[in-house]
């Protein structure tokens, strides 16, 4: 049994730049910046959305901190999984599709872990339950912009912003353990 954390490197950061960085990828298409499917979706969601964030998610096990193993093990399935639906042969996607329901559910059950977070991130700074808030309402949104076009639209900008605030919580983190002093505040 593991008695102390493990001496390593804050690996937020990196979980911070992963959800950034292939969010704001994904959500350009939902605004309408960007075609819906592009040659870098898959590989990015998959590798650095997806498993870097599953990796991140385990070295904050060994560095016992469970909010974070939980949040960037929770968000690192979600990309692996979004990106293995891209991969499916397309009669199991128009089945899916004819089916309905999935995605929104999908989605809302994503934001209902991302208002849990947030109660729970209530105890470290400002910033974080605010990114969580913002994630929250970028999956309700994406549920209800599932068939409405307005509205995944909005979702699309929505995570956009959300993306620069995570990206900024990645940037804070990484300032603080590299200057031993807070740069950007939380």
């Amino acid at each position: 049994m593991l008695q102390h954390a493990v001496d390593c490197a804050n690996p937020a950061p990196l979980g911070f730049f992963a959800f950034s960085l292939t969010t704001a990828l994904y959500m350009t298409s939902q605004a309408g910046l960007t075609e819906a499917a592009t040659q870098c979706d898959f590989p990015l969601g998959i590798c650095f959305g997806g498993l870097t964030m599953l990796i991140v998610a385990i070295l904050e096990m060994f560095r016992r901190n469970t909010l974070g193993a939980t949040v960037f093990g929770t968000f690192g399935a979600f990309w692996i999984a979004i990106e293995a639906v891209t991969v499916m042969p397309s009669d199991i996607k128009v089945a899916q599709a004819q089916g309905g329901g999935n995605c929104d559910c999908l989605s809302a059950l994503f934001g209902v872990a991302a208002i849990g977070f947030m109660c729970v991130s209530v105890a470290y700074n400002l910033a974080l339950p605010l990114v969580f808030l913002m994630i929250g309402i970028m999956f309700f949104l994406l549920s209800a912009g599932t068939t409405r076009p307005n509205i995944a639209k909005a979702a699309g900008w929505w995570g956009i912003f959300t993306s620069v605030l995570a990206f900024y919580i990645g940037m804070a983190i990484l300032f603080e353990e590299s200057w031993g002093r807070e740069i950007l505040p939380l």
